[in-house]
């Protein structure tokens, strides 16, 4: 007890209540829920059971996944990653006519979904060389870099606005070429996270040098075109944005399952920041995946921060996945909230 005096007199005061300032630490939100509903109504049966397995993981756990290296993550960690991401840039006809052989077959890629008793996660994305017009001039643009803008002078808006030109008829060649590939996914039941046109936001592929129009409406052409003149019932569409998700690349909604963000950032800052950008857009409506990166995860970043990414997908080679800490490789792949591929299910059944 205190007192209080005045000139005139002299009281007890009452007892002052302490207030506790202190906050207890709040949980993160976790992604509302999304619908286990696909863009395409004819999907095959095993790609809306992995379509639903998806939804139902989603904001519970992050499944692993790697482009290309899978066999080096399981050589380092002693677990394989739940999804394998592979690239049908050596099937672009413009590549094809310099004689490439693609370094893993999409028979090679079904395979290593279909070993065991077949869970493996396949996604697909496709560096798309130019269907014409390589530059093909030393020292950066050579015909195999043609599906970066500054290897090519194919002009995307000039090609769609003249729907009887050959460049527009090349352009549907390329289309019907890799049709032919994804035709064997299907054939063999293999659901595919399909990843096409990605990072177009960013200007530096063909497909977004002349701003979101020409994109969507190539977005809207292969979706069109695959889905409905070649019956592609087992493929999943995932747009996949900078670390900047500008809402007028956006193809809509009735074109797109899920939602991937491509960051190379080394900050967890930069992951987190993006995240709740993607979350201001897309929550509740579709899945957010961190479909590329060049850092790895921290799945204790993950928890404290709440970036419940769908998966994630280190990308390939010495400048990234080998890069990686070993320990902090070997965490992520023995972590509780990391689904690695002998922790799926069997995600064919309903």
């Amino acid at each position: 007890m205190v007192l209080t005096c005045s000139l005139s007199n002299c009281k007890a005061a009452e007892p002052i209540p302490v207030i506790d300032t202190v906050q207890k630490p709040t949980t993160p939100a976790l992604p509302t829920k999304t619908s286990s509903q696909l863009v395409n109504s004819q999907a095959t049966p095993s790609t809306k059971n992995l379509f639903t397995y998806l939804t139902n993981q989603y904001g519970r756990k992050v499944i692993s996944g790697q482009q290309d290296d899978v066999e080096y993550v399981l050589e380092k960690t002693g677990k394989e990653p739940a999804i394998g991401a592979f690239d049908l840039i050596d099937y672009s006809p413009s590549r094809v006519q310099y004689g490439v052989t693609p370094s893993r077959s999409s028979e090679a890629i079904i395979n290593w979904a279909k070993k065991g008793e077949g869970r493996g996660i396949v996604s697909l994305c496709w560096h798309w060389n130019a269907p014409t017009d390589l530059i093909n001039q030393a020292p950066d643009k050579l015909w195999w870099s043609g599906f970066y803008t500054r290897a090519t002078t194919f002009d995307l808006t000039a090609t769609l606005a003249d729907k009887n030109g050959e460049r527009y008829k090349l352009l549907l060649r390329d289309i019907d070429t890799i049709a032919v590939q994804l035709q064997k996914f299907q054939d063999a039941d293999v659901p595919v996270l399909w990843r096409p046109l990605h990072e177009a936001p960013g200007g530096w592929f063909w497909w977004g040098a002349k701003g979101p129009g020409p994109f969507k409406e190539l977005w809207q052409i292969l979706y069109n075109r695959l889905t409905s003149e070649h019956q592609l019932h087992n493929l999943i569409w995932v747009y996949t944005g900078t670390d900047a998700l500008a809402q007028d690349w956006y193809p809509g909604d009735q074109y797109v399952d899920i939602v991937g963000l491509d960051i190379y950032a080394d900050s967890a800052a930069d992951l987190n920041n993006n995240w709740i950008s993607a979350q201001t857009q897309f929550n509740g409506k579709k899945l957010v995946a961190l479909s590329e990166t060049g850092n790895l995860p921290n799945p204790d970043k993950i928890r404290g921060v709440g970036t419940w990414w769908s998966w994630f997908a280190v990308w390939t080679g010495t400048d990234w996945i080998k890069k990686q800490p070993l320990d902090l490789l070997k965490a992520a792949y023995s972590d509780n909230d990391v689904i690695t591929r002998d922790e799926l299910p069997n995600w064919r059944l309903p």
